[in-house]
């Protein structure tokens, strides 16, 4: 795969001024009554990183910091966006690190795939035997970064990494967080921008939700001991 030399987004990344970033952005926020996620689950807090796909300038920005942290670990290698939050940024990504080539999947399997015999393609290029990070915008459950996993994988390409913007670190998988899950079945290592634990201090500081909503939080995380002691300081 050929790469053009970039010499764009050389500083380090800066968790907080990413956290800050998002929660100025409407990424970030809370709600009295529990809402029901894409996942299944209820929570008193949200994330919704599409916001930060309403206009070139937020992705310029939102790209920019995922650059960063790519550099700061010295992760290398393509983006495979998970379909379909992530699909986008994963593109830029792969544009601004000088990529000429990019692929991405369908979040449904298609009779007529583009790619004959991979029914996920969405791209003319064939991911056959290539090496690809995947990019996942918010991680509940793991579901849909798994199945990109094994998506990837039907089309014949090795996953290196798994890239999460925002781990909400509330669902597990028979025991295990699904970061937990996929390092320890599938082999791959789990790579976080952010995490709740990290999250949910700045924003509860920056938003100042009511006490219904912290009850609504300690609740959901009361089997979470890092982040529940973090709730208790509010």
């Amino acid at each position: 795969m050929e790469k053009e030399n970039n010499e764009s987004c050389k500083m380090s990344f800066d968790q907080k001024e990413f956290i800050n970033f998002l929660i100025e952005e409407g990424c970030i926020g809370f709600y009295p009554e529990p809402i029901k996620l894409s996942s299944g689950g209820e929570s008193n807090w949200y994330v919704n990183l599409r916001e930060l796909q309403k206009d070139f300038s937020r992705l310029d920005k939102y790209t920019d910091f995922i650059i960063k942290f790519l550099k700061d670990r010295e992760i290398e290698g393509l983006l495979l966006g998970v379909p379909e939050a992530a699909t986008l940024p994963a593109t830029e990504v792969n544009r601004k690190l000088g990529y000429k080539s990019f692929f991405y999947l369908r979040k449904q399997a298609k009779s007529h795939g583009i790619v004959p015999g991979y029914p996920y393609s969405l791209a003319p290029l064939t991911i056959k035997g290539r090496e690809v990070n995947i990019l996942e915008d918010t991680l509940t459950t793991g579901d849909s970064a798994i199945k990109t996993i094994l998506n990837a994988y039907l089309g014949g390409a090795k996953v290196k990494s798994v890239i999460v913007v925002c781990y909400r670190e509330d669902r597990r998988w028979g025991g295990l967080f699904p970061h937990e899950y996929i390092e320890k079945n599938l082999e791959i290592p789990v790579y976080t921008l952010t995490r709740a634990r990290e999250v949910l201090p700045l924003a509860i500081e920056k938003l100042k939700p009511g006490k219904e909503i912290l009850e609504g939080l300690r609740e959901e995380y009361k089997n979470h001991e890092v982040i529940l002691t973090l709730l208790k300081k509010f």
